[in-house]
């Protein structure tokens, strides 16, 4: 309960950083906040549904909860089945409605199959590994 709620106030605060003095103190915040997260078995991501038609969904942010196979996201357990990890990053930017991330981390997305169908993951590029050993996906 009080990691939610440090959550909330964390998303806040991140959020006006940001806006207020731009990206140089609101990466170093959300690197602090990702390290904090990662303590609990937990990460900074957004997630969505795969594109489908030519059309893309919109992403949901928040944090995850990482476990074999399996990840718990805003109450929602997602199964995953396989992943495809990219070998290259790509910078989250505005190239869609808004951010990915808040603002313009490197990210890696990783495309995910599930049961419900394929699904996007879009982590911190430095957070990449340990959210990749931690699903147990890869075959290391």
């Amino acid at each position: 309960m009080m990691l939610t709620v440090l959550d909330l106030i964390f998303d806040f605060l991140g959020q006006a950083i940001t806006e207020i003095f731009g990206d140089l103190i609101g990466r170093r915040f959300q690197r602090r906040r990702a390290r904090r997260l990662a303590s609990h078995g937990k990460v900074l991501c957004a997630l969505r549904d795969a594109p489908a038609g030519g059309k893309h969904a919109k992403w949901r942010r928040g944090t995850a909860d990482l476990g074999r196979r399996r990840i718990r996201f805003k109450g929602h357990d997602v199964v995953v089945e396989a992943a495809d990890v990219p070998g290259e990053t790509k910078p989250a930017g505005r190239n869609e409605a808004g951010h990915i991330l808040w603002f313009d981390p490197e990210v890696r997305v990783l495309q995910l199959t599930t049961p419900a169908g394929q699904r996007e993951l879009a982590i911190l590029e430095w957070q990449a590994q340990w959210a990749i050993d931690t699903l147990m996906l890869s075959d290391r």
